[in-house]
């Protein structure tokens, strides 16, 4: 939030404004700055920007639209298609295309700006594209990992992704154990062991060592262990909320990016994802939660992804 006064005006302005908490972070802020308000003048204009949350029931979508009736708020709306001067760069509108073609939906809400809604199943698995190999044209430049981790009655998945000379995701493999099927558990060592053979076994095949390795932040057994067994530190996922971080999964998928290799591994990720789905009882609220059931490898892929967005073009 910023406030500038001049000979002549007096204005705040509200950057991405649907990322405060809720409205009483805004109330709360407005009378430090229209205090300040010259004699001259008959009132400070606030102004903010923001996109649209894709959740019609998040707090700024219906305090917007009780504003709608309040003649002291003027209510505007633009898109791309506004652009009158050039802005939009060919490049921008050939992958605007590529989103509208892929995920309309998506496009309809990122691009439009319209509240499309959460529905019940997170993701279109449509877009998740399972193959039976790269193509030929297309190699590896990066590999990295996400690991979801757990003990007695949580499973650890980790998910082995690269990243191609095309700007495509491939999931190369996924190891998952669930301790759930044993009457004797692993320890927090022999996991590491597990997950360390499973790493290696994906760098003697693509001749490429990890670029980052990503894990839960929630975590210390495992991490503890792998880094006094073998030296290395995986890197804490900085944890955004549960749409946020969902949402660069299906930007990827939506741009057509994700592909799926077919390994057994990789059946018990798709099949996780297909039955990870929002909690019906929160959809239609501020703050929606998914069901914390079949998303070990769901988790893991949305860590790799968050903690590799910029390596992977999705930071904003």
């Amino acid at each position: 939030m910023k406030s500038m006064c001049g000979s002549d005006t007096c204005v705040t302005y509200c950057e991405e404004f649907a990322n405060l908490k809720s409205v009483d972070v805004f109330d709360q802020s407005v009378p430090t700055f229209i205090r300040q308000k010259p004699d001259f003048l008959d009132q400070v204009k606030i102004y903010i920007s923001y996109n649209p949350p894709r959740n019609p029931y998040a707090w700024v979508n219906e305090w917007v639209t009780q504003c709608e009736t309040d003649p002291e708020y003027f209510i505007d709306t633009s898109t791309y298609l506004d652009d009158e001067l050039g802005f939009t760069t060919s490049q921008q509108l050939k992958l605007i295309e590529r989103y509208k073609k892929n995920d309309p939906d998506y496009y309809r809400w990122l691009y439009l700006g319209e509240a499309v809604g959460l529905g019940t199943n997170v993701y279109n698995m449509d877009l998740f594209k399972v193959v039976d190999k790269i193509p030929d044209d297309e190699y590896i430049t990066d590999i990295f990992y996400g690991m979801d981790t757990g003990f007695m009655v949580s499973a650890t998945a980790c998910v082995a992704m690269a990243l191609t000379n095309q700007y495509n995701v491939y999931v190369l493999d996924t190891f998952y154990y669930d301790p759930t099927k044993y009457a004797r558990k692993l320890s927090a060592q022999e996991q590491a062991e597990r997950v360390h053979t499973f790493i290696s076994e994906i760098t003697s095949k693509y001749g490429l060592l990890p670029t980052n390795q990503t894990i839960d932040s929630a975590d210390g057994g495992i991490y503890t262990q792998y880094w006094q067994m073998y030296n290395e530190q995986w890197s804490k996922v900085r944890k955004l909320g549960e749409p946020e971080m969902i949402d660069r999964v299906q930007d990827l998928a939506a741009q057509g990016r994700l592909h799926i290799l077919k390994t057994q591994g990789n059946q018990i990720l798709l099949d996780e994802h297909k039955k990870y789905q929002w909690d019906p009882a929160t959809v239609n609220s501020d703050h929606p939660r998914v069901i914390k059931e079949f998303d070990h490898s769901c988790d893991a892929l949305k860590y790799g992804v968050l903690d590799n967005e910029q390596l992977l073009g999705l930071a904003v």
